[in-house]
């Protein structure tokens, strides 16, 4: 008997979806591994690597403009650098480089290995606990932070964002948006505020110094790095964790 070809039109990779997503991948590397979906104002999903590799090496064709993200964060502006192609992608990437280089990861490594045990420690004795919410997303939230610049004790506000941001944009865009605009208000704040007081070694204080073309970064530049930072640096780490442990 000859198989159709699986093409779903409805594809999705949010909410419910994720309940079986890896069997639906399969299907599609198998049966229609470039598939058209009709989600979030349309959209084609790669599913064999070699197609993953070529994309992601032929930027002419496959522009990540105006976002990778779909659907987007609530932002009017492409989160720098993830959003944006070469030539100008590779000059942000140098910015941030000097800043994820194997010794620099190292330096975390005692901060983070502490705050993993204390983090395990406060779930001492409990047989049954939320991973998620007391584990996988404070590890990052206090590892990244410090090593970005964010203050710590605003994790509260960071969590509260991120949810938002990542999970309720799919349902509710003003909320998603509403939130963004509120990060993107907390670092005006934050950047004001460093450029006062400055520090030395942190994410922040590196971008705040860092040059393109013999310029300083202005505050647009400044504020979309700031907010790939907070997302990315906090929620998928999060995601790395909690994947890990499932």
């Amino acid at each position: 008997m000859t198989r159709e070809p699986r093409a779903p039109s409805g594809f999705d990779f949010h909410g419910e979806s994720l309940d079986d997503i890896f069997t639906v991948y399969g299907e599609m590397r198998r049966d229609c591994p470039v598939a058209r979906s009709d989600r979030y104002g349309e959209f084609w999903a790669l599913t064999r690597y070699d197609d993953i590799h070529a994309a992601e090496r032929d930027w002419q064709t496959y522009s990540v403009e105006p976002t990778m993200l779909l659907p987007a964060f609530g932002t009017d502006r492409p989160m720098i650098p993830i959003d944006i192609d070469p030539p100008r992608h590779t000059q942000y990437r140098k910015v941030l480089l000097p800043h994820f280089t194997p010794e620099r990861i190292d330096r975390l490594e005692v901060g983070a290995r502490k705050t993993a045990r204390d983090l395990m420690a406060d779930l001492a004795g409990e047989e049954v606990f939320d991973a998620s919410s007391r584990y996988a997303r404070p590890l990052p939230t206090v590892v990244f932070s410090e090593h970005a610049g964010f203050p710590t004790e605003d994790a509260p506000l960071f969590d509260s964002w991120v949810d938002q941001i990542i999970y309720a944009r799919t349902e509710n865009e003003l909320a998603s948006r509403a939130a963004a605009d509120e990060v993107y208000d907390y670092f005006r704040r934050l950047l004001s505020k460093r450029r006062r007081e400055p520090t030395d070694e942190d994410i922040i204080s590196g971008i705040l110094s860092a040059r393109i073309d013999g310029r300083s970064l202005d505050d647009d530049e400044l504020l979309d790095i700031c907010f790939l930072l907070f997302v990315a640096g906090l929620e998928t780490t999060a995601w790395g964790i909690r994947s890990s442990l499932w």
